[in-house]
C-alpha cells in the first residue's frame, strides 16, 4: 500500500501535511509516554489511520460529528461490511454505466440524506438507523464531488476515482488498520471535556477552518460556527485541561487566545485553499499552522523562510493570473457587444424591408380590390407571405439579440465573481502582511 494512502479524500484533509505532522505527533507520544490518541475531527481519517498505533497502549479514537463519516470508519474496520460496500459500489457503477441510474440525481439525493442526518446529530436528535446506507452514500459523495465543494457533483471525479482508480477496491485492505480504532460520533468538545483532564492523552484537532479565513463557507457539508471555535479555545486554555494537543488551521483572530494562553504556533506547510481562482489555472495557497501546548524540536519542522517565499510567489502568480483573466473577460464582453450591435443593424434593415413591402403591397391591393373579389384573395395570400417574412427575419434577429444579451450577462457575472475573488485575495494578502509585521515586532 502506498504510504499514507489509508483514509478518504476530504476538503481540508491533511494528506499533504502528513510527512510533517505524523513525525511531530509520534515524537510527542514517545517523549511524553502518552497512552491514548484522539483524532477529534477525523474527517478523511488520514491522521488516525496512518499514525503508529503501537505507540499508544490504550489505542486510537477517531471521532467525527458527521454520522456518515463515523459509520464509514466502522465499515472500514469490519471485513464483512467493507466487502459489502465494495459490491454495493460496483453494482451502482454498473447501473450508472448502463444509464439505469443518473449519477447527478443519485448524488443530489445522497447529499440530501447525509446533510439531513448530520443536522439531526448536530441537534442531538436520533439519526438514521441504517448505518450502512449512511456509510455507502458518504463514500459515494466523497469520491464524486468537485475538488473545491463537497456539495457539487463532478463527473470527472466519479470517473477518475471509482470507475478508473477503483477507490472502493483499495478499501478492502483497510480492515487491519481500522479494526484497531475506536470510532465515536460526538462533538469534539465533548471529548475534550471527557479526556482533557488526563496528562497521558494526545489530541489532534483539525476543525473546519475559521470562517474569517475562508473565501466562503460553502465548501463544507457542515462548517463550524465561530462560537464553537471560541468554545474550543476556552476549553483548551483552561486550567482544567492537562492533555497534550495539536490544532491545525490558518491564521485567525480566534486562535490568538491560544497564543496568549501559552500555546506555541508552528508554520508547517502551505496548503491549497478549497476555492481556486475562476480560471482554475492557479490554486491559492494559505499558510497552515499548528498550535500546541507542546514544544516541537526545530529539526522536525520545515524551513519557515522557504515556506514564506513559496507563499509570496503563489500570491504573485494569483495576482498576475487575475489580471489576465479580467482582461480576457473585457475582450469577450467587447466582442459580444459588437455582435449584439450587428444583430441590431440586421433587425433595423429587416424592419425597413418589410415596411417597404407593406407599402407597395397596399397600393397593389387597393387597385386589385376595385377590380375583382379574386384580387382580395390574392391580397390575403400576399399578406400571409409577408407575415411569414416578419416572423422569419425579425424573429431571427431578435433571437440573436437575446442570445448576445445572455452571453453578456454571463460574462459580466463571471467578471464580478473574479473581482470579488481578487478583492478577497487582496484582503487576505493584506491580513497576512499585517500578521507578518506584528510577528516581526
Amino acid at each position: 500500500m502506498t504510504k499514507y494512502s489509508r483514509g478518504i479524500p476530504r476538503i481540508g484533509g491533511k494528506k499533504a501535511l502528513l510527512p510533517v505532522l505524523l513525525p511531530i505527533l509520534e515524537y510527542t507520544a514517545k517523549q511524553k509516554k502518552l497512552n491514548l490518541f484522539i483524532d477529534g475531527c477525523t474527517g478523511g481519517m488520514k491522521v488516525v489511520a496512518n499514525i503508529d498505533v503501537t505507540l499508544f497502549s490504550e489505542g486510537l479514537i477517531a471521532n467525527d460529528l458527521e454520522p456518515g463519516i463515523a459509520n464509514l470508519a466502522k465499515v472500514f474496520g469490519d471485513s464483512t461490511q467493507v466487502k459489502r460496500l465494495y459490491v454495493k459500489i460496483e453494482n451502482l457503477l454498473k447501473d450508472i454505466d448502463s444509464n439505469k441510474v443518473n449519477a447527478l440525481d443519485f448524488f443530489n439525493e445522497a447529499n440530501k440524506f447525509i446533510k439531513k442526518d448530520a443536522k439531526k446529530r448536530k441537534d442531538n436528535l436520533p439519526t438514521s438507523p441504517d448505518k450502512f446506507l449512511s456509510a455507502f452514500l458518504t463514500f459515494f459523495i466523497t469520491y464524486s464531488h468537485t475538488y473545491s465543494n463537497a456539495n457539487c457533483f463532478y463527473q470527472h471525479a466519479l470517473k477518475k476515482n471509482l470507475f478508473d482508480y477503483k477507490a472502493h477496491e483499495k478499501c478492502l485492505s483497510y480492515v487491519d488498520t481500522f479494526r484497531k480504532i475506536t470510532v465515536r460520533n460526538e462533538s469534539f468538545l465533548d471529548l475534550i471535556d471527557e479526556y482533557g483532564c488526563r496528562e497521558d492523552i494526545l489530541f489532534y484537532i483539525d476543525p473546519p477552518y475559521v470562517l474569517e479565513a475562508m473565501t466562503s463557507g460553502e465548501q463544507y457539508l457542515f462548517g463550524l460556527e465561530d462560537k464553537l471555535q471560541q468554545e474550543m479555545v476556552d476549553k483548551l486554555t483552561s486550567q482544567n485541561f492537562k492533555a497534550r494537543v495539536f490544532i491545525s488551521g490558518w491564521e485567525n483572530k480566534i486562535y490568538k487566545k491560544l497564543e496568549r494562553g501559552g500555546f506555541n504556533k508552528y508554520y508547517v506547510a502551505n496548503t491549497h485553499v478549497a476555492t481556486a481562482n475562476s480560471s482554475g489555472k492557479i490554486g491559492r495557497k494559505e499558510a497552515e499552522m499548528l498550535w500546541s501546548n507542546v514544544m516541537v524540536p526545530t529539526r522536525l519542522l520545515p524551513d519557515a523562510s522557504e515556506l514564506r517565499a513559496a507563499l509570496a510567489k503563489n500570491e504573485e502568480d494569483i495576482r498576475n493570473q487575475n489580471e489576465v483573466d479580467l482582461a480576457s473577460y473585457e475582450d469577450e464582453i467587447l466582442r459580444a457587444n459588437t455582435a449584439k450591435a450587428r444583430a441590431g443593424e440586421r433587425l433595423a434593415k429587416a424592419e425597413a424591408r418589410i415596411a417597404t413591402k407593406f407599402a407597395n403591397q397596399s397600393v397593389a391591393s387597393s387597385e386589385l380590390l376595385k377590380e375583382t373579389l379574386i384580387a382580395m384573395n390574392s391580397k390575403a395570400v400576399l399578406e400571409k407571405e409577408v407575415g411569414i417574412a416578419i416572423k422569419q427575419e425579425v424573429g431571427a434577429a431578435i433571437l440573436d439579440i437575446v442570445k448576445y444579451n445572455q452571453a453578456i450577462a454571463k460574462l459580466e457575472l463571471e467578471k464580478e465573481k473574479k473581482l470579488k475573488i481578487s478583492n478577497s485575495d487582496a484582503n487576505l494578502m493584506k491580513l497576512r502582511q499585517e500578521n507578518r509585521l506584528k510577528g516581526k515586532k
